[in-house]
């Protein structure tokens, strides 16, 4: 598995509806989190733990006071050209690089881009940065707050209908598949694996099987176009089949949208996630 793979542009072209309903599925989510607080930068957090994050050397200096929290394991985007020299330095001023996208506190990233990586890491609320953060701060040779250094990308958040920094925002509150169940199909784009790895990193259950006596509320089907006929009956249960974009766009906009994605049109579902009312 590719830690960075691309998703490739099939997604759009083989899963999205062709008719689009009147009116979006708000996220439902059993949390009372208020949603409505300012969407300033908070605190950093691994999991759903609140840490206070500080680097080494801020602990044995006293010169750099412009924030006590901030990012330590931070992820980079391949597509960034850091040599080795330029990680070293990062090392020396308390960071820890890091390939794996699940527990990094922030992404360095030139803009937005739908990879594993990409998803994984917004799907975990961790900060998205841009590359002059780091390059600032090897440039002068100290850490930099970050709080002024999130990614702005204007053209692909208008392209995909999602705000960035809010959507980051709401995935540190609450992770937008948590207490779902999700099956999916083998042949998906993106690959089974990585779909795997990018609902899990937003809270989802994924599971290999499904009981088709009793599927369950909590149940949501990813299933690829080449297995849609397969899947008809289950809908009839109430049960949402879905394309896979339906995950990277809950994922973006941090919300869930069965109606747009649903394989099957003008089918009602009857999903809800676990432990709702």
């Amino acid at each position: 598995m590719e830690g960075d793979a691309k998703v490739t542009e099939s997604i759009r072209s083989t899963t999205t509806p062709q008719t689009a309903p009147a009116t979006n599925t708000r996220r439902k989510q059993p949390s009372t989190t208020d949603e409505s607080s300012s969407p300033d930068p908070v605190t950093p957090r691994r999991g759903r733990r609140s840490t206070k994050l500080t680097t080494p050397t801020e602990q044995s200096s006293q010169e750099q006071t412009s924030t006590d929290d901030r990012p330590v394991r931070i992820a980079l985007s391949s597509h960034l050209n850091f040599d080795q020299s330029h990680l070293e330095t990062l090392r020396k001023l308390g960071f820890e690089i890091m390939d794996e996208s699940c527990q990094v506190d922030a992404l360095v990233v030139d803009r937005i881009r739908r990879t594993k990586k990409f998803f994984m890491c917004l799907a975990r609320g961790a900060h998205i940065l841009s590359p002059t953060w780091i390059e600032t701060m090897i440039k002068e040779n100290r850490y930099l707050p970050y709080e002024k250094y999130y990614l702005q990308d204007t053209n692909a958040e208008t392209r995909y209908g999602f705000q960035l920094r809010e959507s980051v925002r709401l995935a540190k509150q609450h992770p937008i598949f948590e207490n779902y169940k999700i099956f999916c199909t083998k042949d998906t784009s993106p690959p089974y694996d990585d779909l795997k790895d990018i609902i899990e990193a937003a809270g989802g259950k994924f599971i290999e099987k499904i009981n088709l006596n009793k599927p369950g509320k909590d149940l949501v089907c990813i299933v690829a176009q080449v297995h849609k006929n397969e899947y008809e009956d289950l809908c009839k249960k109430g049960v949402p089949i879905v394309s896979e974009e339906f995950a990277l766009s809950g994922i973006s906009k941090q919300k869930l949208d069965f109606e747009a994605f649903s394989l099957f049109q003008n089918v009602a579902t009857t999903v809800k996630p676990t432990g709702s009312k």
